[in-house]
C-alpha cells in the first residue's frame, strides 16, 4: 500500500522539480509553421465556434487526426473551443518562440500538450483573443514554480501539430493551442 501511494504521489505530484524550464535562445518571438492558426489570426479564425465543449483529455487524444491539411487551412476540429477540467500541469517549458509549452495530464495518466501564446508577440497582438492571451500568461507567471500545487480548468482551441519530438505529446498530435482560459480550480494538499 505504501509503495502504491508513493508511486501515485510521484506520478501526479512530481518529484520536487517543479520549475518553469527552457529558455528563449534569441530575441524573436513567434514561429513560422502554421503560426497564424496557432495565434488565431488566420483567415478562417472567424469560423471558430466560440461555445466551448466540455471534453476530457482521454476524449481529445482519441480524436481521429488522420486527415490532410489543405493549403495550410484550419481543420474542422480546429474550429472549436474545448474545455477540460480537473487537469494537472506536469511540466511548463518556455520555448524558443516564447510560448509556454505545457504538458497536461488527467488523473488516469492521459496526457497532451497545451500552449500559452506570448501576448507580446506582434502576430499575437493582431488576434481578437489578445486579452485572453495576456490573462492566461499572467496566470501561469503568477503561479510561477507552484503550478503542480493546483488542479486546473483549461479552455482553448484545438490544433493538430506534426510530430517533432515534443515533450508530452499525445499519440494523435492534438494540442490545445492556444489556451484562452487557465483557471486554478483546486489547491492540492501534498
Amino acid at each position: 500500500m505504501l509503495i502504491g501511494a508513493t508511486l501515485y504521489a510521484l506520478v501526479f505530484f512530481g518529484n520536487g522539480k517543479e520549475v518553469i524550464s527552457g529558455k528563449d535562445r534569441d530575441d524573436r518571438c513567434g514561429g513560422i509553421e502554421l503560426w497564424n492558426i496557432k495565434t488565431l489570426t488566420d483567415p478562417n479564425a472567424d469560423e471558430i465556434d466560440e461555445s466551448d465543449t466540455l471534453l476530457t483529455i482521454k476524449q481529445l487524444i482519441a480524436i481521429d487526426t488522420e486527415v490532410l491539411r489543405q493549403k495550410k487551412q484550419r481543420l474542422p476540429f480546429e474550429k472549436r473551443i474545448v474545455k477540460v477540467k480537473k487537469v494537472l500541469i506536469r511540466k511548463v517549458i518556455l520555448e524558443n518562440d516564447n510560448d509556454y509549452h505545457l504538458v497536461i495530464q488527467d488523473r488516469q495518466g492521459n496526457h497532451m500538450v497545451a500552449e500559452i501564446v506570448d501576448p507580446d508577440c506582434p502576430d499575437a497582438q493582431q488576434s481578437d483573443y489578445i486579452d485572453s492571451y495576456y490573462n492566461v500568461r499572467n496566470t501561469i507567471n503568477r503561479l510561477g514554480n507552484k503550478f503542480m500545487h493546483y488542479e486546473f480548468e483549461i479552455t482553448g482551441t484545438l490544433f493538430l501539430d506534426r510530430a517533432h519530438g515534443q515533450t508530452g505529446m499525445a499519440a494523435n498530435n492534438i494540442e490545445i493551442h492556444p489556451i484562452l482560459s487557465l483557471k486554478a480550480t483546486k489547491k492540492l494538499n501534498y
